[in-house]
């Protein structure tokens, strides 16, 4: 079997978005964090807002991915419908716009080795929100916490990113992952690292 050699990419964590009564965190996913543009995040958001499965009225927590694959996008749309298992919506940019990504087979790609670090992270952050006995604005908190532990990002009063004295700017900071060059690609732990996330 012949081994490709994948490129490093970039997670960065940029706040909140609220779309009703459901609240995500987003990540933006690329190469160059640069190749996500504002308009492409506006495109995003505006098919979340509208989606089929009417975020607006489910009170619910999750995150998004929007990762940038060569000159698309997949948009990754998680919750956790307080429960146990993740629920996902996926969306593709191919036509010019977004369309949900029909993907009616058998067996199908979920994660790929990118992806699956922000899910990792998730993950962790999820099973302490549901080991809490504290009351739901607690848990919330519990929730959205995880941004801060591993990624020293502070949020303002709105949920969005603010500066630190610590030099956080959310314009232009980014978590780098890399690939290991071999035949074999594992993820990497999240709580191996700070900033430079290896995956």
């Amino acid at each position: 079997m012949k081994s490709t050699t994948y490129p490093s990419k970039y997670v960065s964590p940029k706040g909140l978005f609220t779309v009703g009564q459901t609240k995500f965190k987003w990540y933006d996913l690329a190469t160059d964090p640069a190749e996500i543009t504002p308009q492409d995040i506006y495109n995003a958001k505006t098919c979340i807002e509208n989606a089929a499965e009417n975020f607006q009225d489910i009170e619910d927590l999750g995150f998004v991915i929007m990762h940038r694959c060569g000159k698309n996008h997949l948009l990754l749309v998680c919750t956790w419908r307080s429960e146990n298992e993740l629920w996902e919506s996926v969306y593709y940019d191919g036509s010019g716009n977004f369309e949900i990504w029909d993907r009616s087979k058998t067996h199908l790609p979920t994660y790929c080795v990118w992806e699956m670090g922000i899910v990792y992270h998730e993950s962790q952050a999820w099973k302490k929100y549901l080991g809490t006995t504290k009351d739901e604005d607690d848990k919330k908190i519990i929730w959205l916490i995880s941004l801060k532990e591993k990624y020293d990002v502070a949020f303002n009063e709105a949920g969005s990113l603010k500066k630190e004295a610590g030099g956080y700017r959310d314009d232009d900071s980014y978590i780098k992952l890399q690939l290991p060059a071999s035949d074999f690609i594992l993820p990497c732990s999240f709580h191996q690292i700070s900033h430079t996330i290896c995956i």
